[in-house]
């Protein structure tokens, strides 16, 4: 439940924008509190998955199987968050979500959560816990320019992550 005595935060959505337009959208999900739980990042930068990770792979491949109009373009599983972008609109192919107007980003990053949370609690042995923090980052892609940029971004993830990491223990010493 949510205090009232703390606001809720603000949405970043943009006002009056039809999320099931035919479009790319960047998404970036956090775990909840941040925990490192999906992956590590080798000293190589390259991505170890962990049993939970791997649920989580699981839900984002599986997407397309739900929603008959939609392609998966780049994803990446970082520690603590990941992410992907996603292709509405991307066949003449039409689910029962599709025919009912339901198939929006909020209703395809919403099944994504539900499912791969499930998964990894259940891998985890938790019950009860929130594996997603609540709400997710999004971005609409303008262009093909921004699409290339936004790829590189996800695929070059890895190494930041890796020379964020260094730089912060060269940092402490």
């Amino acid at each position: 439940m949510p205090d009232p005595e703390r606001p809720l935060p603000r949405s970043l959505r943009w006002t009056g924008f039809d999320y099931a337009s035919p479009r790319c959208y960047f998404v970036t999900i956090c775990t909840a509190r941040r925990q490192p739980v999906l992956s590590r990042i080798d000293d190589r930068c390259r991505v170890r998955l962990m049993p939970a990770g791997l649920d989580v792979i699981t839900a984002w491949e599986g997407l397309p199987e739900r929603f008959g109009d939609l392609a998966l373009l780049e994803f990446v599983a970082m520690p603590d968050h990941v992410h992907g972008l996603i292709q509405l609109g991307s066949s003449d192919i039409e689910d029962d979500a599709d025919a009912t107007g339901e198939t929006n980003l909020g209703t395809v990053v919403g099944a994504f959560k539900s499912l791969s949370a499930r998964a990894a609690n259940q891998t985890l042995g938790r019950r009860n816990v929130s594996f997603w923090q609540r709400g997710y980052y999004d971005r609409v892609v303008p262009s093909d320019d921004e699409l290339e940029r936004l790829r590189w971004y996800i695929v070059e993830n890895p190494a930041r992550w890796a020379a964020a990491r260094y730089s912060q223990l060269n940092e402490r010493t």
